[in-house]
């Protein structure tokens, strides 16, 4: 453990926006905020300790700075979490994260490990990555708020029969971190290349907008046989060997509300995942179909909804970028409100957090 570890004085939280192992507990992540408000935000806590018990949403804290986030968007929306995504996050974020029982994934900004060339060998992270995650362990351990650490995102590279630069480095990173912090659970990589066959718990990201297709790509969880992704030419990772699993990115549903002429998927004034809705109408449907999808899987332990808010040109969050609603976020927040199939009574007694 940190000897003395530092308190943050009380204040306005500056972040930027970015975006368990154990069966005891379950999430609704998202891509995420601060709190400028402290008694609304309290208030909010005491609102959000049911969708806490529910199952965790991370909605991705994309990685871009602009300046003060709110926290409370994101829990009156109803999630209960979030990815730091591709960013170590500022101390006094995670003393508010701390204080009002929002619970996050630290995660490390890995950008720059690609450096072109072959799918065999074209992810190169260096030691760097690994001396500078331990800092970044040693600094943020003593955080109630963390409940899981993820090093790596997207490294996507063919697995074959040599050893890569890609597969020490997250290697080390993966083992450094068990060794730093034996009380949480380890996600070698978020998405892509799971090149620890030790790995404490397994994702994927699926992008599939249309419900029912979304379902189809995660029925294999069932069978122990998950949605992962994986190359043209090959797999990613090692095999899935029954770890806790959870879609870390999804949604990233297209839509602008201020301009609504625009249609299709025509990426050169703003960009999001497959079509845009048309309305906000279609919005709440697809949201509804494709969230119900994972909530109604029973080895689904949580989730993250690319995206909090809009960032630039991409128009995929809940929140305009300013952070004003464009969407009924009494709507997002129903939608997501009822028991996880994951906590609801198992047929051989119990529930599915107790029984495996």
């Amino acid at each position: 453990m940190i000897s003395n570890p530092r308190r943050h004085a009380d204040a306005p939280l500056s972040v930027c926006d970015t975006r368990d192992h154990h069966r005891a507990a379950t999430g609704r992540f998202l891509q995420l905020g601060e709190s400028d408000d402290d008694a609304e935000a309290d208030e909010q806590r005491e609102n959000e300790d049911g969708a806490r018990r529910d199952a965790l949403q991370d909605a991705e804290y994309q990685l871009l700075n602009v300046g003060h986030v709110h926290a409370s968007p994101s829990l009156a929306a109803g999630f209960n979490g979030a990815r730091l995504h591709q960013k170590v996050f500022e101390e006094r974020f995670f003393y508010h994260a701390d204080r009002l029982g929002y619970l996050v994934w630290g995660e490390f900004g890995d950008w720059g490990a690609s450096i072109g060339g072959h799918d065999t060998d074209h992810q190169q992270p260096t030691a760097s990555f690994v001396t500078q995650w331990l800092e970044a362990l040693r600094r943020d351990l003593n955080h109630t708020s963390i409940i899981g650490w993820c090093p790596l995102n997207e490294t996507h590279q063919r697995l074959h029969d040599r050893i890569t630069q890609l597969d020490d480095v997250t290697q080390a990173m993966f083992w450094a971190t068990r060794l730093a912090d034996p009380s949480r659970p380890v996600l070698d990589a978020s998405g892509y290349s799971h090149r620890v066959a030790e790995t404490d718990v397994w994702d994927s990201h699926d992008y599939e907008q249309d419900p029912a297709r979304f379902a189809t790509n995660q029925a294999g969880l069932a069978s122990g046989d998950p949605f992962r992704n994986r190359g043209e030419h090959g797999e990613f990772s090692q095999p899935y060997a029954g770890q806790p699993y959870f879609v870390s990115e999804f949604g990233g549903i297209w839509w602008n509300p201020d301009a609504p002429e625009q249609t299709g998927d025509d990426h050169r004034e703003s960009w999001g995942y497959g079509q845009r809705v048309a309305d906000a109408e279609e919005f709440h449907a697809r949201f509804d179909g494709l969230t119900g999808v994972l909530l109604d899987d029973p080895d689904m332990f949580g989730y993250c909804y690319t995206q909090l808010t809009d960032v630039f040109q991409e128009e995929n969050g809940i929140y305009r970028f300013d952070r004003t609603e464009k969407l009924d976020v009494t709507r997002i927040r129903a939608a997501q409100q009822r028991p996880a199939a994951y906590e609801r009574p198992s047929p051989t007694g119990g529930t599915n957090l107790t029984n495996e």
